[in-house]
């Protein structure tokens, strides 16, 4: 089935008979968006890398046809335009797909959806890139979509959208064959790979330039991938109080909702045991949140007056369960509609912990209708984020002896600044509160190879009716970095004073400058609080 042999025939004959010429539309890519169905989220999880291949039940992935096609005129009048050219895609459709049942039905695998999907994603990426798919590809990534096709949910899909499924896979593909045929200039084989592409990209939610597919299977650029089918990370979990636990292919899901003043909140932790990988754990994080989390976030959403979908996050490190190290990234939103915050929130939380040598990837999700209380919960670290500590904490893995910051990370000359408005505030100069209008300050702290250190403050405050006030500071000493549970503190040992705060990250901006950040020694590290309470310490950019 793989060669696509007995379907190329027909597109051909179909084509050939309809004047492929004049009434199909070579020229410019039509509308590759497949109709809406419950599956199509499912099978975008592919690109995921959680699918392991294991043997399942044929029943989750074949259908019992209703006797007419369901998805025909949908797809006839999405890839046609005027009565000429929708009579030729008809009849090619449905030549097709009478050729494809035939060559499947002769392979066993009649009436299969994971069959129908395998030959959407082969079409597609041979005739974009210009790879031919073998044998013995096309046979490993069919057992991956079986696997994917094993998803709970797939019990409750009806053999209707399971078979209009399979004929939006078939039909589009057999779509695309056709123009491959009837491709005969530069121009017509330049779109052909374009409207490839796009239908590719379509069902899989990555573009296939990201894809690369062996006779090992479908591997995709940056998602999670296991060392070996069935492989699975050598991390235990605990199932706290209050929580359910569900299995699924490649990983273990663990819920709890809660009953607040305005709805529910939901929380879901998605331990991927299955996946763990080798890596750079500040890589794996910005690559899945970018490929994996960015797309689903709400396209009309903003935050800061940015665009969730534009919005670039900084990867955290704290530690979990044992002792284990764990890189975190994610992103939220809330809507809100009335001034108490009243409004829908939702969180999405990405962690990467490790394994031994391996990473496991977390995802973690929170999504609630807010009122006063559940808002407290949200935004201030509370009640709902140490139900999420208590699994958290609870894994228990190898750790690798490694610490969680260096010495290294924070060299350098860095610098801060902050300001506020207010008729009361704290100075961190006079270590008191003062009546003012306004406070701005600008810090910098040069850290040696050695240690030593070199911290300055300057502040400026702007009293009501009373003119402004500049005072400094400096202090001179030794910084060391140390680890709790929780994480790891930057200690600065300085002549007048010793301070800690929570180092929560540390990296090499996209300008080429370098970042670290804390937040406050008492404070925990989670992903709620830091987003609202870090201080970013960076280089100056002539560094």
């Amino acid at each position: 089935m793989w060669s696509f042999l007995p379907v190329v025939s027909v597109c051909l004959l179909a084509f050939a008979g309809a004047n492929p010429a004049s009434a199909t539309p070579v020229q410019t890519p039509y509308s590759s968006s497949p109709p809406a169905n419950p599956l199509n989220d499912i099978a975008k999880r592919l690109a995921q890398g959680v699918s392991k291949g294991a043997t399942q039940d044929a029943a989750t992935y074949t259908f019992a046809p209703t006797g007419g096609r369901l998805a025909l005129d949908t797809l006839v009048d999405s890839l046609g335009e005027g009565d000429e050219q929708k009579k030729a895609i008809r009849t090619l459709l449905t030549e097709g797909f009478k050729a494809f049942e035939n060559a499947a039905k002769e392979e066993g695998k009649a009436n299969d959806v994971a069959a129908a999907f395998t030959f959407f994603i082969a079409t597609h990426y041979s005739l974009s890139t210009g790879k031919t798919v073998s044998d013995a590809g096309g046979d490993a990534l069919y057992k991956q979509v079986r696997g994917l096709f094993a998803a709970p949910e797939m019990k409750s899909i009806t053999d209707a959208d399971k078979q209009r499924f399979w004929e939006t896979c078939v039909g589009m593909s057999v779509f695309t064959l056709g123009i491959a045929q009837a491709a005969t200039d530069a121009d017509t084989k330049s779109s052909l790979k374009k409207v490839a592409a796009a239908s590719f990209e379509s069902l899989m939610n990555v573009p296939v330039a990201s894809v690369k597919i062996t006779d090992k299977g479908i591997e995709v650029a940056g998602a999670p991938k296991a060392d070996a089918v069935g492989s699975t990370a050598n991390l235990s979990y605990a199932v706290p109080d209050g929580w359910t636990e569900t299995k699924e292919d490649g990983g273990v899901l663990l819920n709890r909702t809660v009953k607040t003043d305005k709805g529910e909140l939901v929380v879901n932790v998605m331990l991927m045991l299955g996946a763990a990988q080798s890596g750079n754990p500040n890589e794996l994080c910005q690559t899945f949140y970018k490929k994996q989390l960015l797309p689903q976030l709400p396209a009309d959403e903003v935050r800061s007056n940015t665009p969730l979908r534009e919005m670039v996050t900084d990867v955290y490190r704290r530690s979990v369960g044992n002792g284990l190290r764990c890189y975190m990234t994610g992103n939220y939103w809330t809507r809100r509609v009335q001034l108490d915050y009243f409004g829908t929130s939702q969180e999405w939380h990405i962690y990467y912990v490790e394994s031994g040598a391996k990473w496991v990837p977390v995802m973690v999700s929170m999504t609630g209708e807010n009122g006063r209380d559940s808002r407290n919960v949200l935004l201030n670290g509370g009640e709902r984020y140490d139900w999420l500590e208590e699994v958290l904490l609870g894994l228990k893995g190898t750790p690798s002896g490694k610490p969680l910051f260096t010495l290294a990370e924070v060299v350098g000359d860095f610098t801060t600044s902050s300001s506020a408005v207010g008729p009361m505030l704290y100075s961190t100069v006079t270590g008191g509160s003062v009546g003012m209008n306004a406070v701005s300050s600008s810090s910098k702290l040069d850290i040696k190879p050695t240690g030593a250190f070199l911290y300055q403050i300057g502040a400026a405050t702007t009293y009501a009716g009373s003119g402004t006030r500049f005072q400094s500071q400096k202090d001179t000493g030794k910084v060391t970095i140390t680890q709790d549970k929780w994480g790891a503190f930057l200690v600065r040992n300085g002549k007048d004073r010793t301070s800690r705060n929570r180092i929560v990250s540390a990296s090499v901006l996209p300008d080429g400058r370098r970042m670290f950040a804390t937040v406050g020694e008492s404070d925990k590290p989670t992903l709620s609080f830091i987003w609202n309470s870090t201080e970013r310490w960076i280089t100056p950019e002539n560094e």
